[in-house]
């Protein structure tokens, strides 16, 4: 700081002044005025320069300390300015900067280095801006751009830019995602010991899917994107589908864009593929459930030293192999391997269940919560997926797994729960006479049947709604029951562990979905769907950087992602005069957890304009 003043007909004003770079040339500003040479001869002040020299030594002095008094005047009668044509928030967002250190980290630069492009805009701070906009405030990207005053120093780019830059990043997404997981690796701890897959969809606002490109030869050249499919929503608009790879920590590895009438079995393996090549890794476990678990997907997760450990569909295991699932044999504690019966545990649960008294070896029984049992299967793999592979080959080619029942105390009471809960309103729905047929898998209509009546046994007058006695057998017997697939020489705890973490995946989709609002999307080019879908990835991956540095530096650290995004929405600071942004927020656990993590003071209640500023340059 250092002493300013200003000469007039009448008098001398004194200010302090303060210095700061602007590029390359060095500026002088105004942060506050001590008052004029007059006003202070009229308090008593003999030499009113010395005094204001004084003045700025102190505040100096207090600034070394991170302390300065400042008085300012306020005049109630100044207007404000027109300045436009809508008026505009005066606050900035400074919360943003703990996401773009994870950000920076990442080297997008190196992508942009890396590929072919005569853009002339600025790649990365584009890219920063739209990709942790999509964290704290998802919206098109046309309001995504009329937000940029939200933010501490945001950059200044043109609307059409965001778009070319969605066309860039979808040329290059191989290369892109290349570059993140090698950079992710070096901010945060990723297993590559077990990686996830799953598949969801996304669907438009739109009722018409993408036509498919012909060549002249009537061959397809390019599939339509947005297409009918299955909606997990069961929303009747084409979607498109992802398919995601997650380690056990919740960090996405990979990911791909599909048309939204691919079938899920035939995606898993392009893309490990991709993964293999690009990221030079080819000893893992894939994990995922029985709908992404085919013989095809099995056999190829055991070529190059890989294994997997899928979900075993009960109620497709052969009939051969199914009295092996009930049959009361070889049966072992999970926790000890200690041998148990089935029946004898499954009687003690049934009495606990209908408030029976139970005897001590009952309740010794109902101690540990789950059993299990194993057994070795063999599977002959289709000679054509062998030719796929590029696998050449005389006579058959079998792959030998390990089938794993487990049977669950917790599993079946709250199976059987929910299916009596089913069986009520089937037959409230019986006894309406109601003609809807089930639509899920979970409907209770599953249970209901159709019998016609008739009056003579020879013409149909109408019909009556029955309960489905075989559906409610067959359902009934697999209560408790869970399998596993898997060519792992581990045991069974092991397993279990690995398939535990499944339900991050799910997490994953469900921040896309509700926290960022990756759907419903509103871009409808092929390029420019792939690059929202990027920004929408790469999203996704800074938050769950985030989440993992936070339970780095603190085990106990538990913050749900809505509170962790509304504090860092909520941290808003406002210019005081020239020099000062002051704190619109309070403290909180979750703003001290951040600071602490990334080393951030941005608990304070006031900073200084330059400062602040330098922080994020």
């Amino acid at each position: 700081m250092k002493l300013l003043s200003s000469k007039s007909k009448n008098t001398v004003s004194y200010y302090v002044g303060e210095s700061y770079r602007e590029g390359k040339k060095v500026k002088t500003r105004i942060i506050h005025k001590i008052a004029t040479h007059k006003e202070l001869l009229e308090k008593g002040i003999k030499d009113p320069k010395a005094y204001c020299q004084e003045f700025v030594d102190k505040m100096n002095e207090e600034l070394k300390d991170d302390v300065w008094t400042h008085s300012e005047k306020v005049n109630f009668r100044e207007e404000l300015k027109i300045e436009s044509l809508v008026s505009k928030s005066t606050y900035k967002n400074i919360g943003w900067l703990f996401l773009i250190q994870i950000f920076n980290k990442l080297g997008l630069n190196e992508f942009v280095n890396s590929i072919k492009t005569k853009a002339q805009y600025d790649i990365v701070n584009i890219l920063k801006y739209l990709s942790i906009a999509r964290i704290l405030k998802p919206a098109s990207k046309k309001e995504t751009h009329n937000s940029l005053d939200k933010y501490l120093c945001s950059p200044d780019y043109n609307l059409i830019n965001s778009y070319r830059l969605l066309e860039l990043i979808s040329e290059n997404n191989e290369l892109l995602q290349k570059t993140l997981f090698k950079n992710t690796q070096n901010i945060v701890n990723v297993n590559t010991d077990v990686f996830y897959y799953d598949c969801s969809n996304f669907y438009f606002e739109t009722e018409n899917q993408d036509d498919d490109i012909f060549n002249e030869d009537g061959d397809i050249i390019q599939w339509g994107l947005r297409k009918y499919g299955v909606s997990k929503e069961n929303r009747p608009n084409p979607i498109v589908q992802m398919g995601l790879f997650i380690d056990s920590n919740g960090i996405p590895i990979s990911y791909d864009i599909n048309p939204g009438n691919t079938s899920e079995l035939i995606t898993a393996i392009p893309l490990e593929q991709k993964m293999i090549k690009n990221y030079k890794t080819t000893d893992f476990i894939y994990c995922s459930d029985a709908g992404l678990g085919s013989y095809d997907i099995r056999f190829f997760n055991c070529l190059n030293h890989r294994h997997f450990v899928v979900t075993q569909s009960l109620k497709k295991i052969k009939e051969e192999n199914s009295d092996c699932i009930f049959k009361d044999l070889n049966w072992k504690f999970v926790e000890n391997d200690e041998k148990v019966s089935l029946k004898a545990f499954k009687d003690a649960i049934d009495k606990k269940i209908l408030g029976v008294e139970l005897t001590k070896e009952e309740e010794k029984l109902l101690e540990k919560d789950m059993i299990y049992k194993a057994y070795p299967n063999t599977k002959e793999i289709p000679l054509n997926f062998i030719k796929q592979m590029g696998i050449k080959l005389k006579g058959k080619l079998e792959m030998e797994e390990t089938i794993y029942i487990t049977f669950s105390q917790k599993y079946y009471i709250y199976q059987k729960k929910v299916f009596n809960s089913q069986l009520e309103r089937a037959e409230k729905i019986i006894k309406e006479n109601t003609k809807e047929k089930a639509k899920t898998q979970s409907d209770p209509r599953r249970f209901v049947k159709t019998t016609p009546i008739t009056t003579n046994g020879e013409i149909i007058e109408k019909t009556i709604n029955v309960l489905n006695c075989e559906t409610v057998d067959y359902e009934s017997k697999f209560h408790g029951f869970y399998a596993l697939a898997t060519n792992l020489d581990k045991n069974i705890k092991e397993i279990l562990e690995i398939n535990a973490q499944r339900w991050r995946i799910e997490q994953n989709f469900r921040l896309l979905k509700t926290d960022f609002d990756a759907r419903p999307a509103y871009v409808w080019t092929d390029s420019s769907i792939r690059g929202h879908f990027a920004i929408c990835y790469i999203a996704l991956l800074i938050y769950r950087i985030l989440e993992n540095k936070l339970i780095e530096k603190d085990k106990e650290y538990n913050f749900s992602s809505s509170n962790i995004i509304q504090t860092i929405n909520n941290m808003n600071v406002v210019l005081k005069g020239d020099a000062i942004y002051q704190s619109l927020y309070t403290g909180s656990e979750i703003l001290d957890a951040l600071c602490k993590t990334f080393d951030l003071n941005l608990n304070k209640k006031h900073y200084k304009k330059n400062k602040l500023e330098e922080m994020f340059k």
